[in-house]
């Protein structure tokens, strides 16, 4: 299927909005209203394009396919970012133990969240098992020629597989799993509901439908709001979704709303290269421009003898998203086999 801008630029915005999240400096209600909805914006965009792959390809081919995609550079941005966990800990505490190195070291493989077996990086290894789960899926419903409307059965399987996800990780809470098994269903859900969307716009064109994006952003601020009375700022890493329908109705709602403002945006080209190099992006911002951005904008404010969070805040997501762009063009003449087409 062809690359279509619209998805590069609402990329590109959810990974704004990723790094807005993690500055620190932020509004918490606002901080809320964007979790409300940007992580399942980023299962439900690679959802979008996945019937094209269920198609054409193997289980073997896909996964094939997946694990160059995501796989490979999951092991190659690992490497940095343990190295930035040995390096903070040394400077912080002029020492660290080898049973602390080691776990997180072995966490590159064991991917626990929540536990030193972890290397932050969950939304990848997560995306990896729900993008074979899916099409493992999809390939049986489009292979059963006893299925008429596929579409209708999808959006409900999906809607069966959130709540299995809801129990899951209300009943998994204080368990730890391998590879996150335990928010996997959550996110399956979310991609298949990516490509129910694809199917949707493909014969009503609801993402250049304005009214359609008002009511979309009226009801995610309703749900969002609502859900944020009952827990605070919403997450799926931290299974913390608050009521699932809320969080179900938030989520779907927000997505749309920001693949239909990509729509009308249209052409941005800053928005489109930060799309195209999200997965970079999401991969160095907490480990590295973050850090770096807010030792030097902070350094800067003590100077100039000025506060005000708001403007600190802005300054570090622009000084971060200069930073990322330097490492994705680096990556791409580095390694173009992997880095080159975008992710």
């Amino acid at each position: 299927m062809k690359r279509e801008k619209f998805i590069d630029i609402a990329k590109g915005i959810a990974t704004i909005l990723v790094i807005i999240g993690h500055c620190q400096y932020s509004n918490s209600k606002i901080v809320a209203w964007l979790y409300s909805f940007h992580m399942p914006l980023f299962f439900m965009i690679n959802g979008y394009f996945i019937k094209n792959s269920v198609e054409h390809l193997s289980l073997e081919e896909f996964t094939k396919r997946k694990s160059k995609q995501i796989l490979v550079p999951y092991l190659i941005f690992s490497i940095p970012i343990y190295i930035s966990y040995i390096a903070k800990k040394i400077i912080k505490y002029n020492f660290i133990s080898t049973d602390d190195a080691v776990k997180k070291f072995v966490g590159i493989f064991v991917a626990s969240r929540g536990t030193n077996f972890d290397i932050e990086l969950w939304f990848l290894v997560v995306l990896f098992i729900a993008d074979i789960l899916t099409f493992i899926i999809l390939k049986n419903i489009f292979n059963n020629k006893k299925i008429k409307d596929k579409n209708i059965v999808i959006a409900v399987l999906s809607i069966i597989i959130y709540s299995v996800g809801l129990i899951i990780t209300n009943v998994a809470k204080g368990y730890n799993f391998v590879w996150d098994l335990d928010i996997v269903p959550l996110c399956t859900s979310f991609i298949l509901m990516g490509y129910i969307l694809s199917a949707i716009n493909k014969k009503k064109e609801i993402f250049s439908n304005k009214i359609l994006c008002i009511i979309m952003l009226i009801i995610n601020l309703i749900f969002a709001y609502l859900n944020y009375k009952i827990c605070g700022k919403s997450d799926i890493y931290g299974s913390n979704l608050g009521n699932g329908l809320f969080y179900f109705v938030a989520a779907i709602s927000g997505s749309i709303f920001t693949l239909q403002i990509s729509k009308f945006i249209g052409k941005n080209k800053i928005l489109e290269t930060i799309g195209k190099h999200s997965l970079t992006y999401y991969a160095l911002q907490g480990c590295l421009a973050l850090p770096i951005s807010k030792m030097i904008c902070l350094k800067l404010f003590n100077i100039v003898n000025f506060n005000n969070d708001f403007l600190l805040c802005i300054l570090i997501i622009l000084l971060s998203i200069i930073i990322l762009e330097i490492f994705s063009k680096i990556l791409e003449k580095l390694m173009p086999k992997i880095f080159s087409k975008g992710n």
